[in-house]
């Protein structure tokens, strides 16, 4: 009777060790499910915060970046404190003239005169302390001219490529009477005074200012390994007269 007693402790006390087996060893798949999905949870819960972090950080740069690139910017001021006297301002650009700066009377604007072309276009500019602001045609788009020198008729300025510039205040006359002939017309003159002296008309013309204000004109065949030069002229751009360079004698392409 007691061994049979025994022997059911025995048994239950088995069936009790079996059934705690999972809260003391090895968890049950159910407790290994819930600790996986917890653990990626928190996984993704780092990485995108991580992630967050670092987007805001590169966001915070840029624009970090963005505001010291923008207050790296030179801007011109709201308006000028003086103007340039109205009327004509011869201008040189590395020492050779180029042409006329023609500045309004509004103290605002102006427009440019070629000697090139004989052409130009409008601007308006903006003078600040030791600069000056230009803007060309018709876009609004201010480029920075720093002063140089000068005074009140004459004006040294930086182009934006590093080369000086010289403004001439020359007179209050009217832009009407500027009567000169460009460089391109000049070319056609001069293959026109050629022709009729030799009857032969030379296939090319350039032209090119000189630093005394004079036009030095190339009439020219193009043979492909080298150009055949007809003849050197130098000329007055507004009386198209001067100088045969390789006959040496005067030279009238009026005429």
């Amino acid at each position: 009777m007691k061994k049979t007693v025994l022997y059911y402790i025995i048994i239950a006390a088995a069936v009790l060790c079996t059934g705690c087996s999972n809260d003391t060893g090895a968890p049950s798949q159910a407790a290994t499910e819930v600790t996986t999905a917890a653990t990626t949870a928190v996984t993704e819960a780092s990485t995108t915060a991580q992630t967050t972090t670092q987007q805001t950080v590169a966001s915070t740069s840029a624009t970090e970046q963005t505001t010291t690139a923008e207050e790296a910017v030179p801007q011109p001021p709201a308006e000028s404190k003086m103007s340039f006297e109205p009327g004509v301002w011869t201008i040189k650009v590395g020492g050779v003239p180029k042409g006329y700066y023609i500045t309004d009377a509004d103290a605002l604007s102006g427009r440019t005169l070629e000697f090139e072309t004989g052409t130009g276009i409008g601007f308006e500019y903006i003078i600040g302390v030791n600069e000056v602001w230009f803007s060309f045609g018709e876009a609004d788009n201010y480029t920075l001219y720093p002063v140089l020198g000068g005074d009140p008729s004459i004006v040294f300025l930086e182009l934006p490529d590093g080369t000086e510039m010289e403004m001439r205040y020359e007179s209050d006359m009217d832009p009407e009477a500027l009567d000169f002939y460009s460089n391109m017309q000049l070319c056609e003159l001069a293959l026109q005074y050629y022709t009729a002296q030799t009857g032969y008309t030379p296939s090319s013309a350039a032209a090119e200012t000189n630093e005394d204000g004079t036009v030095t004109i190339q009439l020219y065949d193009n043979l492909g390994d080298h150009n055949s030069t007809a003849a050197w002229y130098t000329v007055d751009r507004f009386t198209a007269t001067g100088t045969d360079d390789t006959a040496g004698c005067d030279v009238a392409l009026l005429s």
